[in-house]
């Protein structure tokens, strides 16, 4: 059913971000989403196996709370500022075209993933930032 495949779907990306954390991988959440979706997630897709969001992610940075929206390049620039990543060393997944071209515009390592893609073996071929 489309409701199993959606869950399916969320599953896939939420213990692919799971592993990247565990494996000491920073992760940054940058969305266009709203309070009320927002909310949802946060009570119901991300408190899988007993975690909250901070598990999944370092920090998060949503449209609704910064007053900017993807693809416009404002709100990458704020993510740069207030994160302290270096695009050149990081890795953007998007699903939208438009969001992976302003992305790589600013020096991201990009990928454009696919519907239900797992997309960790993509981390192969990066090591975690550590702090020195």
């Amino acid at each position: 059913t489309v409701a199993d495949d959606f869950i399916y779907q969320r599953q896939i990306f939420s213990d692919a971000v799971l592993d990247l954390r565990r494996q000491g991988y920073r992760v940054f959440m940058l969305s266009n989403t709203n309070p009320i979706m927002m909310r949802f997630m946060m009570e119901h897709r991300f408190k899988q196996q007993g975690l909250t969001i901070d598990a999944y992610f370092d920090r998060l940075f949503l449209s609704y709370r910064m007053k900017l929206v993807k693809p416009y390049p404002e709100i990458y620039r704020k993510m740069i500022d207030e994160s302290g990543i270096l695009p050149a060393e990081s890795l953007f997944i998007d699903d939208s075209e438009a969001n992976i071209r302003t992305a790589a515009s600013l020096g991201f390592n990009t990928y454009l993933a696919a519907q239900h893609e797992d997309f960790r073996d993509l981390f192969s071929q990066y090591e975690p930032f550590t702090e020195k």
